[in-house]
């Protein structure tokens, strides 16, 4: 399998969104990359949860959740958003809209603060989400959370 300068960009640009790497110099980790490489296991999980939480279209997602707008969105809807938000062509849209269904799928398996199911995704229990997005402690809670 050939690893190429495209798949890496997407890389890039995820662990951008994420928080890990500068959007103003590539391949620049951030603090909060820092800390995520020299963390445990367990701690990774946690900071790879809130970066994953706090990525603005996984916020906007749980907020229509949280404030019951909707009761669960689908990848199909995230596609639609990411088209009326966004100036990517099509086949970039569907992988977007993928990439945040494995992001939402991991952050279920890991947390269960949301179910997915298929391509559906609802709200799990929102006591265990007001916990887990309020880690105490950690560089992301002070310096994403603000």
């Amino acid at each position: 399998m050939h690893f190429g300068t495209r798949q890496s960009s997407y890389y890039r640009e995820a662990a951008e969104i994420l928080g890990f790497l500068s959007t103003h110099r590539k391949y620049v980790l951030t603090d909060l990359g820092i800390d995520f490489l020299m963390a445990g296991h367990q701690a990774r999980i946690r900071m790879m949860t809130c970066a994953v939480l706090q990525s603005p279209i996984i916020r906007t997602i749980l907020a229509g959740l949280l404030a019951n707008v909707v009761k669960f969105t689908t990848r199909k809807d995230l596609e639609e958003f990411i088209r009326v938000t966004s100036r990517l062509k099509e086949p970039t849209i569907r992988r977007r809209a993928q990439t945040i269904m494995a992001w939402l799928r991991w952050v279920n398996k890991y947390s269960g603060i949301i179910s997915v199911q298929k391509d559906v995704v609802r709200l799990e229990r929102q006591q265990k989400f007001a916990g887990e997005f309020a880690i105490r402690g950690s560089r992301i809670s002070q310096s994403r959370l603000s």
